[in-house]
């Protein structure tokens, strides 16, 4: 009632004060604010509102300091002039008003929307964890005291597996200077807990996004954590690098139980806590797999990748189940070679031609008699491009997709065939550019999956890759009514979903 009287009683004054440059001022901030909620861009928008906040804030201050003098000098306004300053009270104040709730209802808006920075800093807050990393090194500390260190903070699962890939780097003393892994399991609840870790170089702590979630899928024991722990407790990381001494940074990968063919190259094994460098494979090379090697020196400096045989029993039962299980649908046969049988005679699959470091040339056959007799349809299926296929998926016996993907995993092409495998032809997903720094954007979605069937359209979710870490791990979703030959972007979901 006060506020009311004081301008009722001073209309000139108030006017004054909610001047229309002070209303223009609030209505700028306001969809400045909008846009740094849903765009972010500190740099950029955080000094405009700093400065907006300060120029508002000091005319009120003025406002208030002078505010005698100021009425002196209005005395003598004639009363047409207090009028239209009544009338230009209630305009401002309405006008303030609007727009302060339409900030209010956008700004809830966008704290839903998925990947506006808003929604992202609120999932951050929520699902984040620092943990201070002090005086760990690698080369005198296992990586179970890496994970004991993170559990006694987050109280991991009993049984761990890792989602994509396990990637560290560190230096010649042996002080990480990278990590990045994304692992999950099962806690007591039943529910699946995943942890996605990365490493701050500058603040020397571990972070950790934490999802809960219910179990869509069985676990897979080929992405069994302890046999990297396991391997990496029986080797000298600070004797294995003196092999190349001339380096900054070393790092290791593990992406679990892996299948090599009888590539033996860098290939050692592991037996009774020595290592033996295979010479020459007798046998498929197949196993829980710890590679170190030198960070973008790949293709000149062969990495070192070992395996603990006496691991290979921790897929013994996974193995047994999938051989009792119908061979119909995709998997991986007895080679390492993916398949996609259609019925009990029609199949394909992808055998390897040809292989070099962290890259392989593959062909494409076709049996129609469950596998007893491979006929070659096509020597170069991928216009002879080389990489690592992670999924072949036919819908009938023309119609079929397949994925290849580079070395690291983190990025991959969709193949498609309308002639049974005859000839593949790439597709090209409409690309969805999101924020990557103030001035720049970039598609995160760089790895689609196989295709399915979905109310009458094709879908697809095109993820990540190996590295990616927009958005903890979301995906796009895409439609296709023309059979795949071309994709509609529909929207962004939760790595969950």
């Amino acid at each position: 009632m006060k506020g009311l009287a004081i301008i009722k009683n001073n209309p000139l004054f108030t006017a004054l004060l909610f001047n229309p440059i002070v209303v223009l001022l609030y209505f700028i901030f306001s969809s400045v604010l909008l846009t740094f909620l849903d765009y972010g861009g500190v740099a950029r928008r955080v000094p405009i509102l700093v400065g907006i906040c300060v120029s508002l804030l000091l005319w009120f201050i003025l406002c208030i300091l002078f505010k005698k003098r100021i009425k002196q000098s209005l005395a003598l306004t004639n009363q047409k002039s207090i009028k239209i300053s009544k009338y230009w009270i209630g305009l401002s104040l309405v006008s303030i008003l609007g727009i302060t709730v339409h900030t209010g209802i956008k700004t809830v808006d966008i704290a839903q929307a998925w990947g506006s920075a808003l929604h992202r800093q609120i999932h951050a807050w929520q699902t984040e964890t620092h943990i201070k990393l002090e005086e760990y090194n690698i080369f005198e500390q296992n990586m179970d005291e890496l994970f004991s260190i993170i559990d006694q903070e987050m109280g991991l699962p009993d049984v761990l597996f890792i989602s994509h890939s396990f990637e560290l780097e560190f230096n010649q003393t042996g002080e990480i200077t990278s990590l990045y892994t994304s692992v999950y399991g099962e806690n007591e609840e039943g529910l699946t807990e995943s942890f996605l870790i990365s490493y701050d170089t500058d603040a020397q702590e571990i972070l950790i996004h934490h999802n809960e979630f219910e179990p869509e899928n069985d676990t897979d024991d080929s992405r069994l954590l302890s046999p990297l722990i396991d391997t990496l407790a029986q080797l000298s990381l600070e004797d294995i690098i003196q092999e190349w001494p001339n380096e900054e940074q070393y790092g290791l990968y593990y992406l679990g139980y892996r299948t090599w063919g009888f590539n033996n190259e860098g290939m050692y094994y592991l037996e009774n806590g020595e290592s033996i460098e295979l010479d020459f494979a007798e046998e498929e090379i197949i196993g829980y797999t710890l590679s170190i090697y030198v960070p973008d020196k790949m293709e000149e400096l062969t990495p070192k990748r070992f395996i603990d045989r006496s691991l290979n029993s921790l897929m013994a039962n996974q193995i047994l189940e999938e051989d009792q299980q119908s061979h119909l649908g995709y998997l991986v046969d007895e080679h390492g070679q993916e398949t996609y049988f259609l019925t009990e005679d029609t199949g394909y699959r992808l055998p390897v031609i040809d292989a070099a470091t962290g890259s392989r040339w593959y062909g494409f056959e076709k049996t129609e008699n469950g596998g007893e007799v491979w006929e070659m349809v096509n020597q170069a299926p991928f216009d002879e491009r080389s990489g690592v296929t992670s999924g072949i998926h036919f819908f009938d016996e023309d119609l079929g997709f397949v994925i290849l993907g580079n070395g690291s995993q983190t990025e991959a092409t969709l193949f498609r065939t309308e002639n049974g495998g005859q000839t593949f032809d790439p597709i090209d997903f409409p690309s969805i550019e999101v924020p990557l720094t103030d001035d720049e954007e970039y598609n995160p979605f760089q790895f689609p999956e196989t295709p399915y069937e979905e109310d009458g359209k094709m879908v697809t979710l095109v993820g990540q890759g190996a590295n990616g870490d927009y958005n903890s791990g979301s995906k796009a979703l895409y439609y296709s009514e023309d059979d795949g030959m071309t994709w509609e972007f529909v929207e962004e979901v939760s790595e969950s979903q």
